[in-house]
């Protein structure tokens, strides 16, 4: 064999066999498809069992920090499982149950991703996610079609797909069409099952999108990524959700703040542009006339009240480790479940203030661990993605995969942050 041979041949040996972070590569690049298959929340599921068994093969895996926390939550989570009411929700608990375990894992295996190879790639990829929303979200405008049967749910006996928790999953949403504002919207939903489930995940992901636009694009890619944004407004507008603007202005004013405590005032004059293509777009086109109709009709206000104050008051009837899981009212049994309309509810009714303790930690401690990036590094936006986070569990509900999208971005934030200030504690 040859000197060049026998170097190719090392260098075949040496070679990974995968690109570093492929299952998030994977799940964000090739999310259309999973979604059309009915798949898309099982296989962020099922993707933890080829990390797992990466991290096994590591000679040594680092803690990121929060996952003390972490573990402690889904610990509480297993613990309030004591105080379900029956088996028939054993299976649904089971399935928020991997929902944590399955963050906590993403979190850990993003954390151990070499930060200079990956967090501009995994940016690159949350944003193509995020124009993916963007297409989805015209798509539901402009189609007749509210949702189709995946090759999934065909599949699946009757007696499972039928389920109403795992119908959700697999069933496909196109658009959820309402009239309460006086006439018929085809709000956005796709890939998710709600339209606040898409409006959680825009909000979630703006901040991530404007990096990716304008700080790693260049040339024609940015002016087509400022497109995308701009364009974002119209599904943004017509989803008529607003929880997602309330998401948008929080993000954008706290990563103004936040620059203007470094003595960058730029943002700022950003932030004014923003509102003037907003204030533009709000009196040269009907989207305004919709967007007002939207904030005077009090929709669905008084039932999440209701909601939350019985939640509220399950939280005080079991304080410390909740009722296991959400629970039918049963004066109202066609109404919405008590313990849900927002993840703080969730956690509180489901598991207990412990939970909910635990959860916040964990996010705060994420938050503090990228608060030092700068403008130019993933974590700045990731910090503000985790903000929003915070804002939102107050009125939506961050699983079964915004969950993911936080964890991830969480954690090749933190490998960033580790990788810039030196080596910490390895753990086996």
């Amino acid at each position: 064999m040859t000197t060049t041979q026998s170097r190719h041949s090392a260098y075949r040996r040496q070679r990974p066999a995968w690109v570093p972070g492929w299952p998030i590569y994977m799940m964000l690049y090739g999310y259309p498809l999973w979604w059309a298959l009915g798949i898309d929340v099982f296989l962020w599921l099922g993707l933890t069992l080829p990390i797992v068994a990466w991290l096994w093969g590591r000679r040594n895996v680092l803690m990121p920090p929060g996952i003390g926390w972490w573990t402690l939550f889904v610990g509480w989570v297993v613990l309030s499982g004591s105080q379900l009411a029956g088996a028939d929700d054993f299976p649904s608990f089971l399935f928020r149950l991997s929902i944590y375990i399955a963050a906590g894992i993403w979190f850990v295996y993003a954390a151990n991703l070499s930060a200079a190879g990956n967090a501009n790639r995994i940016a690159g990829a949350f944003l193509w996610f995020f124009g993916f929303l963007v297409f989805a979200g015209l798509f539901a405008l402009l189609t007749p079609v509210t949702d189709f049967v995946t090759p999934f749910e065909r599949v699946l006996p009757r007696s499972i797909s039928s389920i109403p928790f795992v119908n959700q999953m697999i069933h496909g949403t196109v658009s959820q069409v309402q009239d309460f504002i006086g006439f018929a919207v085809a709000r956005p939903a796709a890939p998710f099952a709600f339209t606040n489930e898409w409006g959680s995940a825009v909000g979630l992901l703006a901040p991530v999108a404007v990096f990716a636009v304008t700080r790693l694009a260049a040339g024609p890619k940015r002016v087509a990524g400022y497109a995308l944004l701009i364009l974002a407004l119209v599904p943004a507008i017509y989803s008529l959700n607003r929880g997602l603007w309330l998401s948008i202005s929080f993000a954008l004013g706290y990563i103004a703040l936040r620059a203007l405590l470094r003595g960058r005032p730029r943002p700022f004059v950003n932030l004014a542009a923003i509102a003037i293509v907003v204030a533009a777009v709000s009196v040269l086109t009907p989207l305004g006339d919709l967007a007002s109709s939207r904030l005077e009709a009090g929709h669905s206000d008084a039932r999440r009240t209701s909601l939350v104050q019985q939640s509220l008051d399950g939280i005080a009837e079991a304080p410390v480790v909740g009722h296991g899981g959400p629970r039918v009212n049963p004066e109202e049994p066609d109404r919405a479940p008590i313990g849900t309309h927002g993840q703080i509810w969730l956690l509180g009714y489901s598991h207990g203030i412990p939970a909910v303790a635990l959860f916040v930690l964990t996010m705060v401690t994420i938050l503090m661990g990228t608060w030092r990036a700068n403008e130019d590094e993933l974590g700045f936006w990731v910090n503000a993605v985790v903000f929003v986070a915070l804002v939102q569990m107050f009125f939506y509900s961050l699983i079964p995969v915004q969950l993911q999208f936080i964890m991830i971005l969480g954690g090749i934030s933190l490998a960033q942050a580790r990788e810039k200030v030196g080596p910490v504690p390895q753990f086996r």
